[in-house]
């Protein structure tokens, strides 16, 4: 059949992502045929969704993000990771945050119009945080420096992409995704803390919480280039943590949910090499936590809310029929945004009958 439709998915999310080729058409040309085999074939930035693969193919994707940020909330893939902060133990901390992210991906084209992807994370995390603890003198905390290097698997990933319409040359199409995040990956409260402060002696590779995010992909053609939109909306699921950090009990946590939005184009420039720019931005609720002195006496606290917002600027090279080489460059224009994340995307795909 025809070529991919290039899906988009902000965010991280989150990010840029490359359309598999596989067929013998200028890149944002639609090849003739039908309108199930005219869809664009431009690759935008994608992370909620992807190229939708032909029936039958199968898309092997290794992928490596480097992410640097500076802020004092730790925020992943539209999740906040929760840290001592919400939980009484420290006033405020300034942060050094580095992440390197190396995944294996797979997609798979059920049937043309109907996708399915898996993909697996492996984290080296890095911070260097400065912590504010209090003391008995008012507005005089102590300082305490620490650095915290840890490495291990992230939350796997898991989600469905479906066409909703055929589209054709300078008409709409509508892909539905539902994305569900697992928390493989050790949480914020499963990690091993110090008995005396119950700061964390390691650093968390996951969210520890469950993820559903429904979105809605909306791309209109336009020889030479393709615009995209995408909108979803992240449900956190909650959990019992139940746990006693030093004096402080923590019930209950429901991590904030995000409102997702993002938008761009992605230009061919011909038939191997394309572009793309765009923004993103997630709205991220604030974190409810459960806490107290004991199980029967707490009550709820809200964490702030959040605003990440990023430009996103990519660049995709069309190797050969099979394979082809994306890199993307997110920059931050939020206050509690990653100060940068950079990501390397080699898709290869292959027709198993």
């Amino acid at each position: 059949m025809g070529a991919g439709v290039a899906d988009v998915k902000a965010a991280e999310s989150q990010t840029a992502e490359p359309a598999v080729k596989v067929a013998q058409t200028p890149v944002g040309q639609a090849p003739s045929g039908d309108a199930e085999s005219s869809r664009p074939e431009v690759p935008v930035a994608a992370e909620r969704g992807g190229v939708l693969t032909p029936k039958g193919t199968l898309v092997f994707e290794p992928s490596i993000e480097y992410a640097h940020t500076s802020v004092d909330r730790f925020v992943f893939q539209g999740v906040e990771i929760v840290d001592t902060v919400l939980i009484g133990v420290i006033d405020a901390s300034q942060a050094d945050r580095e992440v390197v992210t190396a995944a294996l991906g797979f997609r798979y084209g059920i049937t043309d119009r109907f996708e399915m992807d898996v993909k697996v994370p492996w984290l080296y995390r890095n911070d260097n945080t400065i912590d504010f603890i209090p003391t008995e003198i008012p507005d005089e905390p102590r300082e305490s420096e620490r650095s915290n290097t840890t490495t291990g698997l992230g939350d796997i990933e898991m989600g469905l992409h479906y066409q909703l319409n055929k589209g054709g040359p300078d008409q709409a199409f509508y892909i539905a995704n539902l994305r569900v995040k697992s928390h493989t990956g050790e949480g914020p409260f499963d990690v091993s803390r110090d008995p005396v402060t119950g700061i964390e002696t390691e650093l968390p590779l996951g969210s520890g919480f469950w993820g559903v995010e429904p979105s809605l992909t909306v791309l209109l053609p336009s020889d030479p280039a393709v615009f995209y939109m995408n909108f979803g909306y992240l449900w956190n699921i909650k959990d019992d943590v139940n746990q006693t950090i030093l004096d402080t009990y923590v019930g209950e946590v429901d991590p904030g949910d995000a409102i997702r939005a993002s938008f761009g184009m992605g230009y061919g420039i011909n038939e191997r090499a394309s572009f793309s720019i765009g923004y993103q931005h997630d709205f991220i609720m604030g974190t409810e936590t459960e806490l107290g002195d004991s199980p029967t006496n707490t009550e709820w606290t809200t964490g702030d809310r959040l605003d990440i917002g990023a430009l996103s600027f990519g660049a995709n090279y069309q190797v050969s029929d099979s394979t082809s080489v994306s890199l993307s460059v997110l920059a931050g224009v939020t206050e509690d945004a990653p100060d940068v994340r950079i990501i390397l995307r080699i898709p290869i795909a292959t027709s198993l009958f």
